[in-house]
């Protein structure tokens, strides 16, 4: 008699037969669905016994997990009646997903009935205008079925973005689901940088610029908004005097809310009054050389960080001189049961290395042999590492001159090692992608592609690619970096920062957890760099297809 798995293999093999024209699924991708047949398995019942951890699946890039995502998904609804919601980074993936899945359905009217995706470009209720921009922006064409936000919970399989799942109505989409799937997730927080006198320059811009009659229903008015603007200015001014006198003025100071009394009630008024602060403006308008509605969006996070006790002082952050900012965090999701990471770094990142609500002791995984992969480390100009690297922002501004070496240096090293019919991908800083040589790119035309770092992650988009340029590396502002560490972590308790979990921070050298974390995203973000291109093609021998090497010269 056949078990689960059994027939679940079964599915995978009708489904790798459609997908390919006839060939069968190799040992590796067998392999990798039953290992996640077993994550799957666990996950659902930490979702029936309310356990809430993240299982960590990491089979290596290329061995088939959203294949075997899909399969699952379908097969649980049909033997089960189990639904399951599959989270992905972008809206183009989600897309890719979506269409994939028609494989699995010999009946159009079952696929039509079962799977759904829901983004900016497929959803049916908001304006036709907005969907049809994020169409064109993405390079897409909504032919899904009609879906609204109060349908999500209707469906049994449902692909959405993670950047919905963090908004306010993403539990629509998990809900009372069996089983929720992260593919490609390393965990997010936001981060909201305030400065004093942006505050005054807010406050300041109201006074002068917007009516004295609020809109109708709203508690927010100019002079109203004015007083809290300056009553939160005024709190953060006095919560570090003591410290300061006291000697306690490290580079990060932290803040509590039992500090801050006006806070609560400023943040209670603004809540829901987001829309009501952008109408008392032209949204169009600038507050300084910001838009005014990302201003206030900033705003917004910063003031809800604030009323958490998530915020901390930065003495002397790089953007301001020798000013002072204040640093808020916050993370919109919390870690339900029944979910599974699918992320081939999942267990080297930075957050599996600082967090204990991942778990990624159920099983092995299984491995690829990238022996024919030749990485090669290239020398970076004089000009670029002294008298101390460059930073990206620095080789943009073309401080010193760097960005005429910088480029230079990108073409010689392309023209140098590119052979004339192979295919390139450069992986960047975003602030640099701009400035990848324009002869280069009109002479290799669509053989050479470009992304920046973070935007590859998970990413299919290149696997015929050749050679892979890896330039600079993946970073984070120290600040930042630091948020990150403290807004990860499982409680809002431990999320608030203190004198003592901010001490390995104050140091030029970072320690403890920041150092860990700043380690293992780096390592990650290199990995998935180096991921991509035809490394993501394995054999049936479980090897990865040879990446060709430099020429010679």
């Amino acid at each position: 008699m056949k078990t689960d798995l059994d027939r679940f293999l079964d599915q995978v093999a009708r489904f790798q037969r459609r997908r390919t024209g006839g060939s069968s699924p190799t040992a590796l991708l067998k392999d990798t669905c039953t290992v996640l047949h077993h994550f799957f398995d666990q996950a659902r019942k930490d979702a029936a016994e309310g356990h809430a951890r993240m299982q960590v699946a990491a089979p290596p890039t290329g061995s088939g997990k959203s294949t075997a995502t899909l399969v699952y998904a379908a097969h649980l609804w049909r033997t089960r009646r189990q639904r399951t919601v599959i989270l992905v980074p972008t809206i183009r993936m989600a897309d890719a997903m979506y269409r994939e899945a028609r494989l699995l359905f010999d009946d159009p009217g079952e696929y039509a009935d079962t799977i759904n995706v829901f983004t900016t470009a497929h959803r049916t209720d908001i304006s036709p205008r907005t969907r049809q921009a994020a169409c064109e922006d993405h390079g897409l064409l909504r032919d899904n079925p009609a879906i609204t936000l109060s349908q999500l919970p209707d469906w049994p399989i449902l692909i959405v973005t993670q950047n919905f799942w963090m908004d306010k109505h993403g539990h629509m989409a998990t809900e009372g689901r069996s089983l929720i799937v992260l593919d490609e997730w390393t965990g997010k927080v936001e981060t909201h940088l305030v400065r004093l006198g942006e505050l005054d320059s807010l406050r300041d811009w109201y006074d002068r610029k917007t009516p004295a009659i609020a809109p109708e229903g709203s508690k927010i008015s100019r002079d109203r908004t004015s007083r809290d603007l300056q009553d939160i200015a005024i709190a953060l001014r006095t919560a570090y005097s003591g410290m300061k006198e006291s000697g306690k003025a490290g580079r990060y100071l932290p803040l509590t809310t039992d500090k801050v009394e006006a806070v609560a009630r400023v943040a209670d008024r603004w809540r829901n009054e987001r829309e009501s602060l952008a109408a008392l403006a032209d949204p169009t308008g600038y507050c300084g050389a910001e838009p005014l509605r990302e201003w206030l969006d900033r705003l917004f996070g910063f003031i809800a960080a604030l009323d958490k006790g998530q915020v901390f002082k930065v003495r002397h952050h790089q953007d301001v001189g020798y000013g002072s900012a204040f640093m808020g965090y916050s993370v919109k999701y919390e870690i339900q049961p029944g979910i599974v990471l699918l992320d081939a770094t999942g267990r080297l990142d930075g957050v599996s290395q600082i967090v204990n609500w991942r778990d990624d002791s159920c099983t092995e995984v299984p491995v690829v042999d990238y022996g024919d992969l030749q990485p090669f480390i290239v020398d970076k100009p004089a000009a670029l590492v002294t008298p101390k690297p460059r930073a990206a922002s620095a080789i943009a501004e073309n401080q010193g001159g760097c960005l005429e070496v910088w480029v230079d240096w990108v073409r010689w090293l392309i023209d140098g090692t590119l052979g004339d019919a192979e295919r390139a991908l450069v992986i960047c800083p975003r602030k640099l992608l701009n400035h990848v040589p324009a002869d280069l790119k009109a002479a290799l035309g669509d053989r050479l592609s470009l992304t920046s770092w973070g935007h590859h992650v998970g990413s299919n988009e290149w696997k015929d690619v050749d050679v892979v340029y890896l330039l600079d590396e993946f970073h984070r502002p120290r600040d930042m970096h630091i948020a990150h560490v403290r807004g990860l972590q499982g409680d809002e308790e431990s999320r608030r920062p203190t004198e003592e979990n901010l001490q390995d921070a104050q140091s030029v050298l970072l320690k403890g957890d920041y150092e860990a974390y700043r380690d293992g995203q780096l390592l990650a973000a290199f990995v998935q760099g180096a991921s991509r291109g035809r490394l993501r093609q394995v054999d049936e021998h479980g090897r990865c297809l040879p990446m060709l090497p430099p020429l010679e010269n």
